[in-house]
């Protein structure tokens, strides 16, 4: 995990989940998944680990990223910010007309091996082309950083940090039939992570059809989809040091009459 000083912010500012909660007036407005807000303090102790987590939905599913004191943290290997859209997925619909573009996004930020230097104001941003909202917390570290476990801390912090882990992720996803769609799976580690997908009945993605890609940022590209494409997708990550896995929930509908 690298902080990204050039990035700093001018403003504080399985089909189970509800396409209602939390939503306003406006069917494309951004909104954080209820019941698992950012709390307003996180407390770690010295030496330990912490995981911070976001959930943001809306039309269009956002990407998400995360500030420490206002500035970007560098999550996996490009520095390519547009890299963060769903941006094939963007070309291919742009002559459907009205989509519905429903989804959830997920993040994880993760924080090895507590030191003082690891307290701040955390950000989690998520975000489209015209929207943006924000849920901060405050990390403190609590317990005596001892000089004798520092130098097993930074062992620790160089194997966790280098073990293949998932930190963003579209959890479900609703669109019409006849879309195409991209499900993320953003991954980091060292080496680079090899990133393989499942379809809903068991079956691996290994090559490029006219039906699935995997992008080369781990993102699978679903194109037409119809109602037998409906399921858990199992997006996996592998390396040397680690394995992590996660699923998504594609959803396909009727375009309304």
């Amino acid at each position: 995990m690298k902080i990204n000083s050039t990035n700093k912010v001018l403003n504080k500012s399985q089909c189970s989940f509800s396409i209602t909660e939390k939503r306003t007036t406006e069917d494309n407005k951004l909104f954080f998944k209820t019941g698992e807000d950012l709390p307003s303090e996180t407390i770690g102790t010295a030496h330990e680990d912490i995981v911070l987590e976001c959930q943001a939905g809306g039309k269009p599913a956002a990407s998400i990223h995360w500030l420490k004191n206002g500035i970007r943290i560098q999550q996996g290997p490009s520095r390519d910010y547009k890299n963060d859209e769903l941006f094939v997925e963007e070309i291919l619909n742009e002559k459907r007309g009205a989509l519905i573009g429903l989804g959830f996004t997920k993040s994880k930020l993760y924080l090895d091996c507590l030191s003082p230097e690891d307290e701040g104001e955390y950000t989690c941003v998520a975000e489209t082309a015209t929207q943006r909202i924000v849920q901060t917390t405050q990390v403190s570290v609590v317990g005596q950083f001892e000089s004798k476990a520092h130098e097993k801390c930074i062992v620790k912090k160089s194997i966790h940090s280098a073990s293949a882990r998932i930190f963003l992720w579209t959890s479900h996803r609703v669109e019409i039939s006849g879309a195409s769609v991209q499900l993320m799976c953003r991954v980091e580690g060292s080496p680079s992570p090899v990133v393989s997908w499942v379809t809903p009945r068991g079956k691996e993605i290994s090559h490029p059809t006219e039906k699935y890609e995997v992008l080369s940022n781990g993102d699978l590209l679903i194109r037409n989809i119809s109602w037998k494409d409906m399921g858990s997708y199992t997006c996996s990550c592998t390396n040397d040091t680690g394995v992590d896995e996660i699923s998504t929930f594609l959803y396909p509908t009727r375009r309304r009459s």
